[in-house]
């Protein structure tokens, strides 16, 4: 709960600096500064890029689980941005010109924050999702076994639905990780663990 308002926050603010863009955006269109000082014509256009992304933040704020996606794509975006302007920056000093950070520095910071707290947020939820599939594995189970008369059949079904649910997910995602973290050995037996556990769920319905 503290890292996902520390999300919430992060995501104000970033979307509240975004969206204060359009200041210096009217006075570069209204007195023509992109053309007759700048002489910059991106200018005007970077500025436009964030000054849309931001109401999408705002937004995303309320809800952050909800916009996992786009607020993993505004913190790659942030610090894509926060490294050509380092190299750029780089660059101009080699030539003797002078090209203030600032803009790195602040860049990487919005990207990093909001790259840290997304990912973590992953991690919690998938690890909440496996404790409650195990939670409603273990307690089917524990009904069988003492109480193996009183399933009515609209509760064996119910738990049943709810039992193959999680074992296909749980499945899913040990295929997925297991490509990158377990052996061969280890998947075989994760496998057959939840085999076991579906056989265990048959011959309990069959009571």
């Amino acid at each position: 709960m503290k890292r996902e308002r520390m999300l919430q926050v992060a995501l104000g603010l970033v979307g509240l600096v975004y969206v204060a863009m359009i200041y210096p955006l009217y006075t570069d269109l209204a007195h023509s500064k992109w053309l007759l000082e700048m002489k910059d014509a991106c200018e005007p256009m970077f500025l436009s890029w964030f000054i849309a992304l931001g109401p999408f933040l705002l937004l995303a704020a309320r809800k952050p689980s909800l916009h996992r996606s786009l607020i993993t794509f505004a913190a790659c975006q942030s610090l894509a941005h926060a490294s050509v302007m380092t190299i750029q920056t780089v660059e101009a000093w080699k030539h003797g010109v002078h090209r203030d950070f600032t803009d790195v520095v602040l860049f990487g910071v919005i990207g990093g924050i909001l790259l840290a707290l997304t990912l973590e947020k992953r991690k919690q939820s998938a690890s909440l999702m496996d404790g409650r599939q195990l939670g409603t594995y273990n307690h089917f189970n524990f009904r069988a076994a003492r109480h193996p008369l009183t399933i009515d059949g609209e509760d064996r079904r119910r738990c049943a639905t709810d039992l193959m649910s999680g074992i296909s997910a749980k499945l899913e995602r040990l295929s997925v990780g297991a490509r990158v973290r377990q052996s061969k050995l280890q998947r075989t037996r994760a496998c057959l663990a939840l085999h076991i556990a579906a056989r265990d769920l048959a011959i309990s319905l069959s009571v």
